[in-house]
């Protein structure tokens, strides 16, 4: 193995080496000339394409690596990375290049792989560029990602834990404090790469913030105290946003997002965190004007709300309530922003209210969690008394085989998936929440998770939403509760994952499938098969038209579904 270091070095092109450093191993898999007859003395063997080896011992010199370069009994393999800083004119840039090969035994031919990191600054602009290269020696088939002021990324710790973990030593333990040593040479790196602009990383603040701020001044950018908060907003506000608002930071994101009034623009300079989305969702829900009469710490709460979930952006129906009933529903909504609650229980209760308003007029009368769950469980029960019907999914036979058989994990957990109006009601009636009411969404795969038994009451209601992404089936995990829709502790975490790891791998339309509905009423009985709506992300719909109007899906055309 070698590893050598070198500074400053001046290339023909104008590029100047700051840091250079290059990580060279190679070993040798030596393998006996014969192998044994009985099977019993094989068991130690490698077993190839090519026939079967019994190992005999390793090199790691160089003499031995290319003096066995085409000695078939050998498998080689090399390590070759270079970790560059260099200067080019208005550029600094730091450069990552990872190459291995390696031939198996009784090969003929290397397998190559090749990988580049690089975050390159412009110094005059305050642009900082990140990607990878993936492949870089296939040159036109390579595959390259970058991405331009992406502080939301924090590019420069995301680099900084690569090299931490990347082979330019032989170390390969991470040990604290920075006593390692290949720590202390990424240390080195970017310290040289932002003495070239000028910034001490020696700072209360992260090398990230240093960066973005840097972006702010370059750019003449007015920001206030707090400006951290606003480092992991995206997208960026472009040039001309800013210039018509004076080159306010502040002023240029309420204009944006549409937000308005001194309240907002106060609380927006002392909040340690910002979402945007979430306080567009609030307002769209509650109205602006009914917000900016809320206690300040009210609003505080819901820009710094941490978590984005998708639900936040997609549901925009808004709340058409008297004022008693949106300070009941407010104070609902603050329990999701201290995470006591979830967000789409909330966007539940709010459709349950929508719906029926329809049959009869219903006030929201929850204002804490105990009132919340007592209210939601009532409204469900109301709207499956109005929307009669009896509901029975089907899922292919394959599909069910394949998620139901119980997983272990200190002891047995048994997945049941849900698929009658009767197993849903239970359900309900088990959990105390509403996933009675899901029995007729197409896109919604409803699991219960029962610990010990399959019939036990100790349990976990788990919601999939199913769609298609470029022609792939794709089981994304909406939602995971407990009784009254409280969060699950610790202990279920594990389980979880497991479960979601068998989920995700029965993508395949074979074993998958499409599911299928059979809706009985009084004196009629509908079947329906289920398609995709066609868009960049597609949903499972109900395709018999009746049905759909039953179930109350979205008002999709039916010609925009396709099937397998």
């Amino acid at each position: 193995m070698e590893t050598k270091q070198e500074t400053t070095k001046i290339h023909e092109d104008n590029r100047t080496e700051l840091f250079r450093l290059v990580y060279d191993k190679v070993h040798t898999n030596f393998f006996k000339t014969s192998s044994p007859v009985k099977k019993d003395e094989l068991r130690s063997a490698f077993s190839t394409k090519n026939g079967t080896f019994i190992y005999d011992k390793v090199s790691d010199t160089m003499e031995d690596f290319l003096e066995n370069y085409g000695n078939p009994l050998c498998e080689l393999g090399r390590v070759n990375n270079l970790l560059v800083v260099e200067r080019n004119d208005d550029k600094v840039s730091i450069k990552f290049y990872e190459k291995t090969y390696r031939r198996m035994i009784g090969e003929k031919f290397f397998r190559k792989k090749t990988m580049m990191y690089f975050i390159t600054y412009k110094i005059s602009t305050g642009d900082i560029y990140y990607g990878t290269i993936s492949g870089y020696h296939l040159k036109k088939k390579s595959k390259k990602v970058v991405k331009r002021n992406a502080f939301y990324c924090t590019p420069i710790a995301k680099l900084y834990n690569d090299l931490i973990c990347s082979q330019i030593t032989d170390n390969k333990e991470i040990k604290y404090p920075s006593d390692d040593d290949r720590r202390k040479i990424v240390d080195k790196v970017f310290d040289i790469f932002f003495n070239e602009f000028g910034v001490s990383t020696m700072s209360i603040y992260t090398p990230d913030e240093l960066i973005y701020k840097r972006y702010l001044d370059v750019r003449g950018i007015k920001y206030p105290d707090n400006w951290t908060s606003f480092s992991k907003q995206f997208p960026l506000p472009n040039k001309r946003q800013l210039k018509k608002n004076g080159f306010k930071l502040i002023d240029t994101y309420m204009s944006i997002n549409g937000f308005s009034g001194d309240k907002i623009k106060k609380i927006l300079h002392n909040v340690t965190h910002v979402n945007t989305d979430n306080l567009k969702y609030a307002i769209n829900k509650f109205g602006e004007d009914f917000l900016r009469q809320q206690d300040d710490d009210v609003l505080t709460g819901i820009i710094e709300y941490w978590h984005k979930p998708y639900e936040i952006v997609e549901n925009v129906t808004p709340l058409d309530l008297n004022r008693n009933e949106k300070i009941n529903a407010l104070k609902c909504f603050m329990f999701i922003m201290d995470g006591t609650s979830h967000l789409i229980t909330f966007n539940d209760h709010i459709s349950f209210y929508n719906r029926l308003n329809k049959f009869e007029t219903i006030k929201w009368k929850a204002h804490d969690l105990k009132s919340f769950n007592r209210e939601h469980v009532l409204w469900s029960d109301k709207l499956a008394s109005y929307e009669k019907g009896e509901f029975f999914r089907f899922y292919s036979e394959d599909f069910t085989n394949r998620v139901t058989p119980p997983i272990f994990n200190n002891e047995n957990y048994y997945p049941v998936i849900l698929t009658s109006t009767s197993e849903y009601n239970d359900e309900s009636r088990v959990q105390s929440n509403c996933v009675r009411t899901y029995v007729q969404r197409a896109e919604s795969l409803i699991i219960s998770l029962r610990k010990s038994g399959v019939n036990s009451e100790d349990r976990a209601t788990i919601e999939y939403r199913v769609t298609k992404n470029k022609n792939r089936i794709e089981f994304k995990r909406i939602q995971a509760l407990g009784k009254f829709n409280a969060m699950l502790d610790v202990s279920w975490m594990s389980v979880i994952r497991k479960l979601d790891a068998r989920i995700m791998i029965l993508n395949n339309p074979l074993i998958f499938g499409l599911p299928e509905l059979v809706v009985k009423l009084k004196g009629m009985e509908l079947y329906s098969k289920s398609g995709w709506y066609t868009g960049r992300i597609g949903e499972l719909i109900w395709l018999n038209d009746e049905v759909k109007y039953i179930t109350d899906s979205q008002d999709r055309e039916i010609q925009n579904a396709i099937i397998f």
